[in-house]
This record gives C-alpha cells, structure tokens and sequence, in this order.
C-alpha cells in the first residue's frame, strides 16, 4: 500500500531533502510556533492545530515524517489581531505577509516566514521565492504556514 509520503514523493521529487536537514527544519518551526503560542497566551488569542501538523500531533506525537510547515487555524477577530501581535513581540525574528500584498502571490491566509531562511513554494511558478523584508533588505525564509 502507497503511502501518503510515497504519493508526495513520487509527485514532487525536487522538493524533497535528506532527513537531516528536514529535522533542523522541523526544530526550527517548532520553536516558532512556541513562540507563536506564547504571543496567543499573552493577548488572550485562541488558536489550534489545523492539517498536517494536527496530524502529525496525534498520529506522530510530533511532526509527519516529511511535513516542513505548521499548519494553525483561529477565531477571525483573533487571526485580524496576530499578525500585528507577533510583529511587536518577535518583529526581528518573523516576518507576516497577509494575503494579495504582492500581485504574484496567491496565498488566501496570513503566513509567518522564519527570518534568515529559505522557503519552497509548491504552488509558485518559481520554486525558490525570495521575499522583500518589510524592514528592508531581502532575506530569504522559511514558512511558519498557517490556515489562520
């Protein structure tokens, strides 16, 4: 029987890593959404698991073996109030994009991008997708996703 990781593999060949560099990546979103629950906590947001990284939780008591983002979901007031939450208490580690700021972006949600890294779009027509920091200059990052 084929697995769901088969089935990413055999479809996506160029997006797969070797095991090591995927659990540096995972210790690095884990840390982010700690930092994500923290900024929830202290403004009295709610928040919860959503897609693979609530699959992951249950079924691997941690991250899907080749899951590379985290997936949230939240209230729509609260979701208005994060970006702005995390902006203010983690602004130099985090960069937020909001959905429809730039005309080749297609994300419908909100997504947190790991300062300092490099992301891989599957759904952009450049597989490597450099973002401009609000801030200036232009580091490269990695996705904290997010179904907000």
């Amino acid at each position: 029987m084929r697995t769901s990781k088969d089935v990413f593999t055999e479809c996506l060949p160029e997006l797969i890593i070797d095991e090591e560099k995927l659990r540096a990546m995972q210790n690095r979103l884990l840390l982010a959404l700690v930092d994500i629950h923290n900024v929830c906590e202290k403004y009295n947001l709610t928040y919860f698991l959503d897609g693979g990284t609530l699959i992951g939780a249950v079924r691997h008591k941690g991250f899907i073996p080749w899951d590379d983002d985290i997936d949230i979901m939240m209230p729509l007031d609260d979701y208005n109030k994060l970006g702005e939450c995390i902006e203010k208490e983690f602004g130099d580690k985090y960069i937020v994009r909001y959905p429809r700021t730039d005309v080749k972006d297609t994300t419908s949600c909100m997504k947190v991008y790991i300062k300092d890294t490099t992301y891989k779009e599957i759904l952009s027509a450049e597989w490597e997708k450099p973002l401009p920091d609000p801030k200036g200059g232009s580091p490269d990052h990695n996705e904290v996703e997010g179904y907000l």
